[in-house]
């Protein structure tokens, strides 16, 4: 007798053959011309599913429906869209981890698909009311993903310290033939972005730079995780020294008013205690606190203080800046 065998959608007699019938997927509707959108970027808006035939694998993939575009694009020759712009770059406050790279991707993204020209405002918004930049071309940043600091320079430059330094801002915008602005910064510069753009009426995007993640409108900012990382080690690396002499070991780490670098890398590093700005810290209750760790026989603690902390009178006096933070 013939040996059977069962397959999925078949029985069949003898040698092994494949009864699987192909399915054939319905026609894609046809791209409306009018629709720019479908026409350029040939997407679907609709996903559908359909079966391959079985011989190649059986897989399953998506396919795309083009469909009209449900949102308007703004006429051509408007402002951003289908002509060039000249788009200045700057970079304000303290450095760090990032600020090379967006300078890159606004540069390569705004001149290969928009064709804009680029203009990179040396030190922040002084750069802007001198009126120093230099021209940035793809070429100019190559390679700059792996290089810390910022390529275009910083400072703490106030352009609202007084009525003649807004004015310079607003006369370096024009003198400098910019069309729009990129800052990138922290709470201080896109401080005086936003003040520029409500006040003045000038195009000013804001990207959020700041170690201390402190910036309205976005869950962290750019150059806070590597932050909470160094001090974290720094702190894993204090726990044996803090034994080995038997003492209490203070870490003051940045941050500002936002006590964010703090209490991460306090709770990762596995601080005894942590002093924030936003918890007003009671002296004589940290005292007491580890008074009674070394009591229970903890010979060593590690305490982690937002550098913006409040201690009353027992904190240092320093400088004031241009924006009125404490150097």
């Amino acid at each position: 007798m013939p040996r059977q065998i069962k397959r999925q959608d078949a029985v069949v007699t003898g040698e092994v053959r494949r009864n699987r019938p192909e399915i054939t997927a319905p026609a894609r509707p046809p791209v409306d011309e009018n629709d720019r959108w479908s026409v350029a970027c040939d997407v679907v808006c609709d996903p559908g599913t359909r079966k391959v035939d079985t011989r190649h694998g059986g897989a399953r993939y998506r396919r795309m429906r083009a469909t009209p575009r449900t949102t308007a694009l703004p006429p051509p020759g408007a402002r951003g869209y289908g002509r060039s712009m000249r788009v200045g770059i700057l970079t304000g406050g303290g450095d760090c981890p990032g600020l090379n790279a967006v300078i890159r991707a606004v540069v390569k993204v705004g001149s290969r698909r928009f064709g804009h020209e680029h203009v990179g405002v040396l030190r922040g918004w002084r750069g802007l009311l001198e009126q120093d930049a230099l021209p940035l071309a793809p070429l100019d940043v190559s390679g700059l993903l792996a290089r810390g600091g910022t390529i275009l320079k910083s400072s703490r430059t106030n352009p609202f310290k007084d009525a003649e330094s807004t004015a310079a801002a607003v006369a370096g915008f024009a003198g400098l033939g910019l069309d729009a602005l990129v800052a990138i910064g922290g709470e201080d510069t896109l401080g005086a972005a936003s003040r520029l753009n409500a006040e003045y009426g000038l195009p000013i995007v804001g990207v959020p730079k700041t170690i201390d993640n402190d910036l309205s409108g976005t869950d962290f900012t750019f150059g806070f995780d590597t932050a909470v990382q160094i001090a974290t080690f720094a702190i894993d690396r204090l726990h044996t020294t803090a034994e080995s002499h038997d003492r209490v070991m203070v870490v003051e780490v940045m941050g500002r008013h936002a006590g964010w670098i703090a209490l991460y890398s306090g709770i990762a590093g596995g601080a005894d205690y942590i002093l924030i700005p936003e918890n007003p810290p009671d002296v004589d209750h940290v005292i007491e606190t580890l008074r009674a760790r070394h009591d229970r026989g903890q010979d060593s603690s590690i305490v982690v203080v937002s550098e913006g902390v409040d201690l009353g009178d027992q904190g240092p006096e320093g400088e004031i800046d241009e924006f009125g933070h404490a150097r």
